[in-house]
């Protein structure tokens, strides 16, 4: 949900999709806020963070800097679990709104994002815990062409991996690539990570090649087009079309994780 990158286009024409694209993504920023912002932050005992100086840092640190500022959040009392399951989701969807709004630009926000791969890969460790001997199922998730920004499906997967699954992440992905992939008989079920409206070519490329290919697993579509997209839109059947984590979850558990554990 946090690909934000634009086509290899000149400019004017940049400036041009960066207008267009506001008002879309600020409706399914919205949505987002909605569905992922905590009820109550404080309840389970946690320190609250100021996400808006966070964003600032992000923007202007170097790496370094950037894992200096989130330890010492950590040592006033954040917790990784609370990091994870909360603190990364709302400082995207900051950034997102900080960028509708044109308080940062497209460098801020690389710049941004790839601190947050960073201070991710650093704490994912003591977030995810050891790896179970026997996983509750292999999943393969993927973004697609053109989307390359990784941040949101390495949350997810790490995530994931923490309530005891495994799960291996492609970006940008060609539909021949997850084929080849599901085609090991490796993975349980298949994820489709799509960042936008120019993404739905690409979604029904890839799922018209696992159709072609006779994958029987589960084919799973999120992100921000599953947020403001019906999944009428997808040129072929989708088993699971949401943003919500908690969904995702409860289908995982319902319809993958018996079905692997009986095999």
């Amino acid at each position: 949900m946090d690909d934000l990158r634009l086509r290899d286009v000149d400019d004017q024409t940049v400036l041009g999709a960066e207008n267009r694209a506001r008002p879309f993504l600020r409706s399914v920023l919205q949505e987002v806020r909605r569905v992922r912002t905590p009820q109550d932050i404080r309840k389970a005992g946690q320190i609250d963070v100021n996400i808006p100086s966070i964003c600032a840092e992000m923007v202007r640190a170097t790496p370094d800097e950037a894992l200096a500022y989130v330890s010492r959040l950590c040592a006033r009392g954040l917790t990784v679990d609370h990091l994870f399951e909360s603190v990364f989701a709302r400082i995207s969807v900051a950034l997102g709104e900080q960028w509708c709004q044109d308080d940062i630009s497209f460098a801020d926000m690389t710049f941004a994002y790839t601190n947050l791969q960073i201070v991710l890969h650093h704490h994912r460790c003591a977030y995810v815990g050891s790896p179970p001997v026997i996983p509750k199922a292999r999943l393969l998730f993927a973004t697609l062409p053109k989307e390359s920004h990784l941040f949101g499906l390495l949350l997810l997967c790490a995530r994931l991996e923490k309530l005891g699954y495994a799960t291996h992440s492609m970006g940008a992905a060609e539909p021949e690539e997850i084929v080849a992939k599901m085609a090991t008989g490796t993975f349980e079920a298949v994820g489709l990570s799509c960042g936008g409206r120019i993404a739905i070519d690409h979604l029904n490329e890839a799922l018209a090649a696992l159709a072609q290919a006779r994958v029987k697993t589960p084919i799973l579509v999120g992100g921000m087009l599953a947020a403001c997209h019906e999944p009428e839109r997808a040129a072929h059947k989708v088993d699971l079309w949401s943003s919500s984590f908690e969904e995702l979850t409860h289908f995982l558990d319902k319809n993958v994780v018996l079905r692997f554990q009986d095999t």
